[in-house]
């Protein structure tokens, strides 16, 4: 997942590094604009290392957007995932529906780090960013961005996204970039949203 999401960002006009040694996130994070924290297929020791890292960006004052991949799949992910968020302070966190559920402790459907649950993702994505007073972006068949005052929705996901595997955290990716430069917060996640979807509807519409 790695190499597809720097692939991803690289077209997309973004510049990737990927650190998991504890030792040199520092100096790494020193040197972002942005900083990324993707628990898909984290260990022991990466924890300490996101931790380490997102201290140093809530100190430099760079954004951090946290994506709980699967994190109500185990008691792991879970516990880590607590410690981690006393730790740091997310600018955003992005997730589907049962990765936020699990965060805005609400009981939702989940197979693996796929959401199958069928519920209000409107008022799931609000919970979530009350408890944490954090910027959410929920993804699934409705987007949805909570920020400070405004919920938006986007409608124009696409089914083949639920057919790559790592779409999520691709997406991931060029939310940080668009997130690591000056403007409108919410406007920046909205045209991230978008822009991952933009492709394959233009794909669909040229074939018709």
């Amino acid at each position: 997942m790695m190499n597809f999401s720097a692939n991803g960002l690289l077209s997309f006009g973004g510049s990737p590094i990927m650190a998991k040694e504890e030792q040199e996130v520092e100096e790494i994070v020193q040197v972002a604009d942005g900083l990324l924290l993707n628990i898909g297929t984290a260990v022991e020791q990466d924890y300490k290392s996101m931790i380490r890292a997102g201290i140093k960006a809530n100190d430099r004052g760079i954004p951090v957007l946290f994506d709980p991949v699967g994190v109500g799949a185990s008691q792991f992910r879970q516990a880590n995932v607590q410690k981690l968020l006393k730790e740091i302070t997310p600018t955003v966190i992005k997730g589907n529906a049962a990765e936020i559920a699990y965060l805005a402790d609400v009981k939702w459907k989940a197979k693996g780090v796929d959401a199958v649950g069928d519920g209000n993702v409107i008022e799931l994505a609000e919970k979530a960013f009350d408890r944490y007073q954090c910027p959410v972006v929920l993804t699934g068949k409705r987007d949805v961005i909570v920020t400070a005052g405004k919920t938006v929705t986007n409608k124009t996901g696409h089914r083949w996204l639920e057919r790559i595997t790592g779409a999520g955290c691709l997406l991931g990716t060029i939310i940080t970039s668009c997130i690591s430069v000056d403007g409108d917060l919410q406007e920046q996640l909205k045209e991230a949203v978008y822009f991952m979807v933009w492709p394959l509807n233009m794909q669909v519409n040229c074939s018709m």
